[in-house]
């Protein structure tokens, strides 16, 4: 089971930033991110600009149903214009969770940046079919 993990959220209109860490209780994920994650899009409907990170070492429905709710708004606010950032924490072992951030860019068309934990390496995942690694 996850250790539970602070949660960390910066509300600072010039850097927008929401991350998402494991917590021992996946069941309570909605409970406890649905206040930072409205107050999330306030600030990027205010200010037009959010940072998301995803630090998850595994998803339940629950969680899921939240990152499809988000993404499909960040989708939306993006074809208005806003700038999106999307970093998707994750570790090199965790294929689940590669495969499951390589869906969620394509399906929302949205660049998703994984940096690879263990690793100096990072690969970028466009919204098109290819693939950028260095």
């Amino acid at each position: 089971m996850d250790q539970l993990t602070t949660l960390h959220y910066g509300q600072n209109t010039a850097s927008n930033q929401l991350t998402f860490l494991s917590i021992s209780q996946m069941s309570q994920f909605e409970i406890i991110y649905r206040p930072l994650i409205d107050e999330f899009k306030r600030q990027l409907l205010a200010s037009k600009q959010g940072e998301l990170r995803i630090q998850l070492k595994k998803l339940d429905i629950l969680a899921l149903k939240s990152l499809f709710s988000l993404f499909r708004f960040l989708r939306n606010q993006k074809k208005l214009g806003a700038t999106v950032k999307v970093y998707w924490h994750v570790e090199i072992d965790n294929t689940y969770m590669l495969e499951t951030a390589m869906d969620f860019a394509q399906l929302y068309q949205i660049e998703v940046v994984i940096p690879l934990a263990q690793s100096n390496r990072w690969v970028r995942l466009p919204s098109s079919s290819t693939t950028d690694e260095r």
